[in-house]
């Protein structure tokens, strides 16, 4: 009986090309709103955290809906390292000028000139990144028997204690994100021991099989 002849395929729209059913990011987006919602604080922005979340996809290379879900969790704390690094390191340039004020206060002398040149080319070297400042304040410092460090050294013992609760938060979202990989290797471990063990029962089988058949 010939067969019935079958309608063409619609030809494809104009316009924006289709999403490639292999992109791992087009996959997770799959899954709802639960990768719809980014952990961000203003400031951050979602295409960051989008590229991020499809670099570590396919690292990752996820193959089932368990595996996507450690995806984001692993983004989630990966995202939050990089913040709280973030934050760390404004914390420290936030201390800077109560630091400088610090070492003003404990360098004074009669034979120095006021403070306030070197406060000045504080504001313009640092803050605003001006390059003719930036010599002038590393003079003045110098004047004074000091240099950029020690203002970073005394602006650390300012918010000691900050950057030290900075360093637990990173150690602590770093831990929990190695636990999450730990636990996809052990998985993937896991299914594919089973997986042997499944082929070498089939295998057992089917000879057990061939066997009786040839009697």
């Amino acid at each position: 009986m010939a067969k019935r002849p079958q309608p063409p395929a619609p030809a494809p729209k104009q316009g924006a090309p289709a999403a490639d059913p292999t992109d791992l990011h087009v996959l997770l987006r799959d899954l709802g709103p639960l990768f719809a919602e980014r952990p961000l604080i203003p400031g951050e922005a979602e295409a960051d955290y989008d590229l991020l979340l499809s670099k570590v996809a396919a690292a990752v290379a996820p193959t089932d809906a368990i595996e996507e879900l450690r995806v984001k969790e692993v983004t989630d704390h990966t995202w939050d390292i990089e913040r709280w690094k973030r934050l760390k390191a404004s914390r420290l340039m936030a201390a800077r000028k109560k630091g400088l004020d610090r070492l003003i206060t404990e360098t004074n002398g009669p034979y120095l000139q006021s403070a306030e040149p070197l406060k000045a080319a504080y504001t313009s070297a640092l803050l605003q990144g001006d390059p003719a400042a930036v010599e002038t304040f590393n003079r003045l410092l110098a004047e004074r028997g000091l240099d950029l460090n020690a203002v970073m050294a005394m602006a650390l013992s300012e918010c000691l204690s900050d950057i030290e609760r900075c360093d637990r938060l990173i150690a602590s979202a770093e831990a929990r994100r190695n636990r999450v990989l730990l636990e996809i290797e052990r998985r993937r471990e896991t299914l594919a021991r089973w997986q042997r063990t499944v082929a070498e029962q089939v295998t057992a089988v089917s000879y057990r099989n061939a066997g009786l058949n040839q009697r």
